[in-house]
């Protein structure tokens, strides 16, 4: 079983009681940042704002949310950069094959 694969269902595990398993109980903003931090883990952005978005403005931790949204900008935008030279570099390589191949020929 693949790591992204345990670690999702660890999450869902911690997350049962957001949805339909137990929905009148309400979380703890501790739990939930523990909630974000997994989500976060498995680069499971969207789902990690959405518990986010699930603390209090007036909670004590808060601030620690405002930190986690910080971070997760941080890192999207940090892997549209490796994405984009992943993508420059197997077009390249693409390119230098293509004239390699028609210089034997």
């Amino acid at each position: 079983m693949s790591t992204k694969l345990i670690g999702t269902i660890l999450v869902v595990g911690l997350t049962c009681n957001l949805t339909s398993c137990n929905s009148s109980r309400q979380h703890s903003p501790a739990r939930l940042l523990k909630i974000t931090e997994s989500y976060y883990l498995l680069d499971e952005f969207d789902e990690a704002e959405a518990a986010l978005a699930k603390i209090p403005q007036d909670s004590p931790q808060y601030k620690e949310v405002e930190n986690w949204r910080d971070k997760i900008t941080q890192t999207r935008e940090s892997q549209k950069g490796i994405k984009y030279n992943r993508t420059r570099t197997v077009c390249w390589a693409t390119i230098e094959q293509s004239s390699e191949e028609s210089s034997e020929e």
